[in-house]
């Protein structure tokens, strides 16, 4: 009788031991699938005028300061809010006013889905991110490259921490509007350097011609991302996004941006995009 009733109890153990492992494989597989076992973006209130809803919730909550992200959050801005998006893979986006985003997860992917209102592009990440809208998704890249994007000429790694007054304070210029130029040797505006890489072109197109006699018919687009450094000199040059997969192509674009040489000035390292079309 004790035997078996040793036996019973280990029984019950071992049965209670898989339940409960099993308990947990499913949740943490239903959790992966669905993403929300970590938070995938934190989002900054730039200006108040910022909500949010959280999955499975039919309202949205305004709040100010941070919150961490989860997929099928969704996020919205009235006609004076602005918020920043930091993912985890390091892009950084700021959500306009009059927009309304949702954070997906499709195919191990993340997709932000933009079903109204605009954004802009502070930093490019390793190149996780997708963009969504109108029916069509893209990667980040992809989407500055194909909606010419630039990413705004500040030192975006100085946003990290701060509060939503001294982002402000910063301006971060709005895609479409021209900037004012700086105070002499405080920063490079953003149109001085786009009508350098504007009157820097006939090199890229260079590498292009050389490209069109080895593969006639060819033609795509590429966005281009770098650093100026205090001394004008380019750094870190890559292709974030380049549509012609041809290496000698590639390089060959890699060391005319290396080439480009922009003022000194005093301010910090600039980091930008540069999207360009070969046809």
């Amino acid at each position: 009788m004790m035997d078996e009733g040793r036996r019973i109890t280990l029984a019950l153990v071992a049965a209670g031991v898989f339940f409960v492992l099993a308990s947990f494989a499913i949740n943490f597989f239903d959790g992966k699938k669905s993403g929300r076992g970590t938070y995938q973006a934190q989002a900054l209130v730039l200006k108040e005028g910022v909500s949010l809803r959280r999955q499975g919730s039919s309202s949205f909550e305004k709040f100010i300061g941070k919150k961490d992200i989860y997929f099928s959050d969704s996020l919205v801005t009235n006609t004076v809010g602005k918020a920043l998006l930091d993912f985890n893979d390091g892009s950084r986006l700021q959500l306009n006013p009059s927009s309304f985003v949702t954070l997906d997860y499709e195919n191990e992917n993340t997709v932000l889905f933009i079903q109204r209102g605009t954004l802009e592009v502070e930093k490019m990440g390793t190149g996780g991110i997708f963009i969504a809208q109108n029916g069509q998704r893209f990667p980040l890249a992809e989407y500055v490259s194909n909606n010419g994007i630039r990413e705004t000429t500040e030192n975006t790694s100085s946003y990290q921490g701060l509060n939503n007054k001294e982002h402000e304070s910063k301006g971060s210029p709005t895609l479409g509007t021209s900037t004012p130029l700086p105070s002499e040797n405080d920063s490079l505006s953003k149109n001085y350097i786009e009508n350098t890489l504007k009157n820097n072109r006939p090199h890229f197109y260079k590498c292009f011609s050389q490209l069109l006699q080895k593969k006639p018919g060819s033609q795509g687009h590429a966005t281009l991302q770098f650093t100026i450094e205090r001394s004008g000199k380019v750094n870190a040059p890559e292709i974030s996004f380049i549509s012609i997969a041809d290496g000698t192509f590639r390089n060959c674009l890699i060391e005319a941006l290396k080439r480009i040489e922009f003022n000194s000035y005093k301010g910090e390292p600039i980091t930008t995009l540069f999207p360009i079309k070969f046809e």
